[in-house]
C-alpha cells in the first residue's frame, strides 16, 4: 500500500511538471508546495529475546518531504513467534522549524498488538529533535496507552529519548551508532535503552543497502541491566 501511494504520487508530480500551459504553471508555483523528496524501506527482522525466544518478522515504511521542511513517514510491520502473530504500525510528522539548521520538532503515534491475546498499546509523543549529519539528539514527553481484552485501558507516562553519532557518513556508506528507548515501531520504558550498530551502503542514488544490529533491555534490576535480547534488521531503501 505505501509503495502504491508513492508511486501514485510520483506520477502525479510528474504530470505537473509536464504543464504546457502558462496559466496552469504559474497557479501551480503559487501554491507553493512541492514534493523534494520520496522514500520506502523493506526490512526483514530476528529477534532473539527473553520474552519469545525468536521473533521473526517483514515491515515496510514510506516517507514523503515536501519543501524539504515537511515530512510524513509511515510504516507497518508484521512479526510471528510460535502461534502469536505481533502488528506494528506508527505514522509520524516531522518539521524542520529552520530551514538551514537541523532542529526539527515530529509528533508520533505507535500502535503495537498481540490480537491473539486482545492485547493493544498506543503510544503517542511530540519530539524535539537535533538531526545532523554526523550527530543528533531527540526529547520527546508522552503518553502510552495498554489495554488487555476486555479491562481498561493503564496509563503510562513517557520519555523517549535517544542520541546518534556516524562515524563514516558520504555518498558511497553510512556507519554509525545509537543509543535510544524508542524506534519508529516502538516507544519503552524510560530505562529501556537499545544500543545500535548500523551500516548502510549507498549501491546508486536511487537504492541502499542497509544492515542493523541492536542490542535491547528491559530495564533494570537493582545495579544491574537487564538484557532482553538481540535483534538483526536487514533491508533496503529506495528514494525517488
Amino acid at each position: 500500500m505505501i509503495l502504491i501511494f508513492l508511486i501514485c504520487i510520483q506520477s502525479i508530480h510528474a504530470q505537473d511538471n509536464e504543464l504546457t500551459n502558462a496559466h496552469d504553471i504559474e497557479t501551480a508555483n503559487a501554491q507553493g508546495i512541492k514534493i523534494t523528496n520520496m522514500e520506502a524501506e523493506y526490512f526483514l527482522n530476528a529477534d532473539f529475546n527473553r520474552t519469545f525466544n525468536f521473533v521473526g518478522g517483514i515491515s515496510a515504511a514510506g516517507k514523503i518531504e515536501f519543501n524539504n521542511r515537511l515530512a510524513i513517514k509511515e510504516g507497518i510491520f508484521f512479526g510471528w513467534t510460535e502461534d502469536i502473530t505481533i502488528i506494528k504500525l506508527f505514522n509520524n510528522a516531522t518539521y524542520r522549524i529552520l530551514a538551514n539548521w537541523p532542529l526539527e520538532v515530529k509528533f508520533a503515534w505507535v500502535y503495537n498488538g498481540l490480537p491473539d491475546y486482545e492485547t493493544h498499546i498506543h503510544a503517542i509523543s511530540p519530539f524535539v529533535s537535533w538531526n545532523d549529519k554526523y550527530y543528533g539528539i531527540s526529547v520527546g514527553f508522552g503518553f502510552r496507552f495498554t489495554s488487555f481484552f476486555d479491562e481498561g485501558p493503564l496509563l503510562e507516562f513517557l520519555v523517549p529519548m535517544g542520541i546518534y553519532v556516524n562515524f563514516i557518513n558520504n555518498e558511497k556508506i553510512c556507519v554509525g551508532m545509537s543509543l535510544a528507548n524508542y524506534t519508529d515501531f516502538q516507544m519503552d520504558s524510560f530505562i529501556a535503552f537499545a544500543l545500535a550498530a548500523k551500516a548502510s551502503i549507498m549501491v546508486n542514488e536511487h537504492l541502499s543497502i542497509i544492515n542493523e544490529l541492536e542490542f535491547r533491555e528491559s530495564g533494570a534490576d537493582g545495579l544491574t541491566n537487564i538484557v532482553h535480547g538481540v535483534v538483526w534488521k536487514g533491508g533496503a531503501k529506495i528514494k525517488w
